[in-house]
């Protein structure tokens, strides 16, 4: 032993160390090699399935992101506050209205109740045309998806015609919606 180390010269320990190197690097190699193997197996035959679903969540999620900004009546926003924004909004202006809250519990699902609201005009001689009552009314159901009208009234507001005569187109409305939402 004690020969071959002094036989040993710069160009001699560059081979040994190359060739230590070299065996290091072919076992990374090695270990490279196999891992790509690896993933590329499971790229063809799980990344079909993936990619697939992962598309259809993305479909899902822009659809009820799109769903979510025409809301008007986000998450657990006040549903009276909801009704009155409606009652002002442009071609409707019924103006000032007074409604009446109720929660219905027994819907027949657990974890769910009806958040009920009765609506009358303040003013329940004041009247209003048929345009501006169906124009709230659709306004309702139109901003939330939630949102329905389940019960609508019309009186007359006028004064009292006979029989044969056609009234004015003055009109008083009572109204009830019902907003489904989850309780815990």
């Amino acid at each position: 032993m004690s020969a071959f180390l002094q036989k040993l010269n710069f160009a001699r320990v560059m081979m040994l160390v190359a060739l230590l190197f070299s065996a290091v690097l072919a076992y990374t190699g090695w270990n490279q090699y196999e891992t790509l193997s690896e993933l590329k197996q499971d790229l063809e035959t799980r990344m079909p399935e993936t990619a697939k679903g992962l598309e259809a969540a993305g479909r899902r999620h822009t659809q009820l992101a799109k769903n979510y900004d025409k809301e008007a009546l986000k998450g657990e926003q006040n549903l009276m506050s909801y009704a009155l924004k409606c009652a002002t909004d442009d071609r409707v202006e019924i103006g000032e209205i007074d409604p009446q809250p109720s929660v219905d519990k027994n819907t027949g699902t657990k974890g769910i109740e009806d958040q009920k609201l009765d609506i009358k005009p303040k003013d329940p001689k004041r009247g209003y045309t048929r345009l501006r009552i169906a124009n709230f009314l659709y306004r309702l159901e139109e901003q939330s998806r939630r949102v329905k009208v389940t019960d609508v009234e019309f009186t007359l507001a006028g004064p009292k015609t006979a029989k044969h005569e056609v009234p004015e187109d003055s009109w008083t409305f009572s109204c009830q919606i019902t907003s489904r939402q989850r309780r815990d």
